[in-house]
């Protein structure tokens, strides 16, 4: 009998769904539901852009984009807790998104700064609102690639997945 597991983990502020299945059901309940679990455990995670369908990528040294997906490490992201908010590192350089009042989002070394941790809140549905803790603006992007900060608004191109 085909079997179904889906877990729900808080990783920081975000709630990331799994789900596994066991097609020949060989796999207890326990045994299944750790596996589903397994697959969130520690990320990393690719923020996608709700309104391109692109993903967040650190496309060279320190420039932040848009792109579309493409399996590289320079578009996954771990999420870890901190003081101001959640310290955002991409996978391929090891570096923290950070923002300015100026509304410029990149990468750089991490220095634990308030303008590299980011505020990540649930919109529900698995959509989430980005907003720098240093800044207090929120992550925004369009449809050239351009990934910036502007004042909050609710508007579709803050909301991420």
């Amino acid at each position: 009998m085909k079997k179904i597991a889906c877990v729900s983990l808080l990783a920081g502020a975000l709630q990331l769904p799994a789900c596994v299945a066991d097609p020949a059901g060989e796999l207890s309940d326990d045994e299944l539901t750790a596996e589903a679990a397994s697959a969130l455990s520690g990320g990393p995670w690719i923020w996608l852009h709700s309104v391109t369908g692109r993903c967040l990528e650190n496309t060279s040294d320190w420039h932040v984009s848009i792109q579309w997906y493409n399996s590289s490490n320079s578009q996954k992201w771990t999420d870890t807790p901190s003081t101001y908010g959640d310290v955002i590192v991409n996978s391929a350089t090891g570096q923290c998104l950070a923002g300015s009042s100026l509304g410029d989002v990149y990468t750089w070394n991490c220095t634990g700064g308030a303008n590299q941790q980011w505020a990540v809140t649930d919109l529900g549905g698995y959509v989430y609102q980005v907003k720098n803790a240093a800044s207090g603006l929120c992550l925004d992007g369009d449809a050239s690639g351009n990934v910036y900060t502007v004042a909050c608004n609710g508007g579709s191109s803050q909301r991420w997945q």
